[in-house]
């Protein structure tokens, strides 16, 4: 068995990576257009298996994998949470549930915090670049992952009066239910509720994710 140091290893790597000859990016929906491609998370894959000219992407390489692998994240959290939310009674309103389903609204949150937190990557990585055009990203970002699911307001206060710290805790109490669908709800600031509804907003967050990412490539291809 071939044995590498360390640090032999790593600049093999980067070697093998830094040549785009050498990556294997597989598009498996050739043939059909980008925005017919589901689930979505599939479209970035298939996007940067699209580029012909590689060469543009080296300088980012590092930052462009590690974007498809938030996608899948976040997809991978959704499917959970579905698969969940599939299992408990159809309701418009919070009733009494069994032990069961209570457990298993619980695990629904659990998935809901982990998407939440994987945005909060991607929150960062957007503003680095300064853009705006995804304002339910960071709508979900800064009610939510800033004032309960990364760090709470209570723990690690940001100018939140101790009304709004008390009220910040309210994310994981109660069922709310609204279209037979699990609504997530913060009061992020005193008579300002923001809600967070993961079956219809992926859809959302995952088009502004996609759109954001296509301007991305598009400035690697043409440099200014």
């Amino acid at each position: 068995m071939l044995k590498i140091k360390p640090r032999l290893s790593g600049l093999i790597f980067v070697t093998i990576m830094t040549n785009p000859q050498n990556w294997r990016i597989e598009d498996h929906f050739t043939g059909i257009e980008i925005s017919q491609i589901l689930p979505i998370s599939e479209r970035f894959n298939s996007m940067l298996a699209r580029v012909k000219n590689r060469e543009s992407l080296v300088s980012s390489m590092e930052n462009i994998f590690g974007i498809v692998f938030m996608a899948r994240e976040l997809e991978y959290h959704f499917e959970i949470f579905q698969r969940f939310h599939s299992s408990i009674t159809p309701c418009s309103f919070s009733p009494i549930r069994s032990s069961e389903e209570q457990k298993t609204i619980e695990k629904m949150r659990f998935e809901a915090f982990a998407y939440i937190n994987t945005l909060g990557r991607l929150y960062y990585w957007i503003s680095e670049r300064g853009s705006s055009n995804a304002p339910k990203i960071i709508e979900i970002v800064e009610a939510f992952r800033h004032k309960y699911t990364a760090h709470r307001s209570s723990d690690k206060t940001k100018n939140e009066t101790d009304y709004e710290k008390e009220v910040h805790h309210y994310v994981i109490l109660g069922n709310f239910f609204r279209d037979n669908q699990l609504v997530l709800r913060i009061q992020k600031t005193q008579g300002s509720i923001v809600e967070f509804n993961f079956t219809k907003d992926h859809d959302v967050i995952m088009n502004e994710f996609i759109e954001v990412f296509s301007k991305f490539l598009e400035d690697l291809k043409s440099p200014t």
